[in-house]
């Protein structure tokens, strides 16, 4: 079987980015809380906990040359791509190493410099290993963070993948009969197709069931033999990860969702059931019972360096805010419309009205790529507080319809320089996954991942201007 620690080998993952563990959506996350992130304009340092085909840091990599990247994966063909493709970018600041996490943790050292980095990313990891696995790269990630650090960690959550638990079960016992891979995968999704037409009492327990499998079809199969056929698959609570966590002296920061952020979005009752627990784990353990949350992107800190409050304000009205939307597409009622996990809220008209139209100097006269203008020197937003501006800005943001840029304090390589960098990380991918040209050219709004459903994977512009917002 190609299982090793009971995760499946038999297949590289898919090629994929991510706009939530940006340097610079991290960074205004750690604003919005109150926390002086680490500097990203100048030079920092990144760790990559699984880091896959290695997209994700090469993107990254292209757009800040000034940083340092390290990507860990045991998985021997998934370095082998990120190195070639690192190498067809004329990438430099980026390095991938093969390491398994249970014996990375007791070596010596030589691999990862403990305590030099700036932030550490695990991204959907976390509920497809073992235990013992599990336990170990949050230790790893911890360790190698410096004091203020941030560490983003993605996974599966309860009670929202409830659902999808028989299925995955099913694979993982057929595999004992039928070997790993797509036979068990075929074969669990066959008997669940004659579950639903005999009428099994199951679909009726998990309402979502059907909706789901029949999801599965239209999914990469790459992304489907990872997120079913480990051994130790297995959603969590949020408490399951945020006090293990707290144990090992990385605290509870927020959601990389930015919206998640405000619960002032949610209805008052569900306001009021969340303000009645004190422990910051068990409040988020109530607002996914709340919202049936299926993927948590959380954030944690080692080490909280706070802000005074007009101190954070002051930085907020500094944060540099640019368009991801097509400057010739109307603006019309969806634009004032948010799909949030717990259902559709709909933003202040006033204030995203004045924000797109700052943005877009309130014309329609073309613009330079990239330009970004300060939150608090948007004439139309002069009046707006500190407090509601960020919260319609975290949604903006979260909806892929505007982006923060941090302050510029020392020069940025030229957008054209970036553009060609991320046009060469595309080339190395294989031909069927290289962009078609007109994509790179418009962001559509980025749909929100459901449970047994593929993790949300934006489109290949939507990936080059978050990655690239030059």
């Amino acid at each position: 079987m190609t299982l090793r620690h009971g995760y499946f080998t038999g297949a590289g993952y898919t090629y994929e980015a991510q706009s939530e563990p940006s340097p610079e959506r991290l960074t205004f996350l750690a604003l919005l809380n109150r926390h002086r992130a680490p500097e990203v304009c100048g030079p920092f340092q990144l760790l990559e906990l699984g880091c896959g085909q290695g997209v994700q840091l090469c993107l990254q990599a292209a757009n800040y040359p000034q940083a340092r990247f390290l990507g860990i994966d045991f998985n021997a063909e998934h370095i082998a791509h990120a190195r070639s493709l690192a190498a067809a970018s004329g990438l430099a600041n980026v390095r991938f190493e093969q390491a398994d996490f249970l014996e990375l943790e007791q070596a010596a050292g030589g691999v990862i410099a403990w305590g030099n980095f700036d932030f550490t990313v695990a991204h959907g990891i976390l509920t497809w290993v073992a235990p013992e696995v599990r336990l170990s790269l949050m230790r790893l990630a911890e360790r190698a963070l410096r004091p203020g650090g941030l560490f983003y960690c993605s996974y599966n959550t309860l009670p929202g993948w409830l659902s999808m638990m028989p299925f995955q079960h099913c694979v993982s016992s057929l595999q004992g009969r039928l070997g790993d891979g797509l036979p068990a995968l075929d074969a669990a999704r066959e008997l669940f197709q004659g579950l639903r037409q005999a009428n099994g009492l199951v679909f009726g327990s998990q309402r979502d069931l059907a909706v789901h499998l029949d999801g599965l079809g239209k999914l990469d199969p790459s992304y489907l033999l990872h997120e079913y056929n480990h051994s130790h698959w297995q959603p969590l609570y949020a408490n399951q990860v945020i006090e293990p966590l707290r144990e090992l002296g990385l605290s509870y920061l927020g959601s990389a969702t930015l919206a998640e952020n405000f619960e002032g979005l949610l209805p008052v009752p569900a306001q009021q059931q969340i303000q009645r627990q004190s422990d910051p784990a068990l409040r988020e353990l109530v607002r996914d019972l709340l919202t049936n949350q299926a993927f948590r992107r959380d954030v944690y800190v080692k080490g909280l360096d706070p802000l005074w409050p007009l101190e954070a304000s002051a930085a907020l009205e500094q944060v540099r805010l640019c368009s991801l939307l097509d400057p010739d597409a109307p603006v019309d009622e969806s634009s004032f419309r948010f799909p949030l996990a717990w259902g559709e809220f709909h933003g202040n008209r006033d204030w995203i009205g004045a924000l797109l139209a700052g943005l877009g100097d309130g014309s329609r006269s073309p613009r330079p790529a990239g330009a970004s203008h300060p939150l608090g020197h948007l004439p139309a937003l002069a009046a707006a507080k500190p407090g509601p501006a960020a919260g319609q800005q975290g949604l903006g943001a979260g909806a892929g319809r505007a982006g923060s840029r941090p302050q510029p304090t020392l020069q940025r390589p030229d957008c054209r320089q970036r553009r060609r960098r991320c046009s060469l990380c595309q080339r190395g991918l294989p031909p069927e996954r290289q962009p078609p040209q007109a994509h790179r050219d418009r962001v559509p709004r980025p749909q929100r991942p459901q449970p047994g459903l593929q993790r949300s994977r934006p489109s290949w512009g939507d990936r080059c201007r978050t990655a690239c917002p030059g």
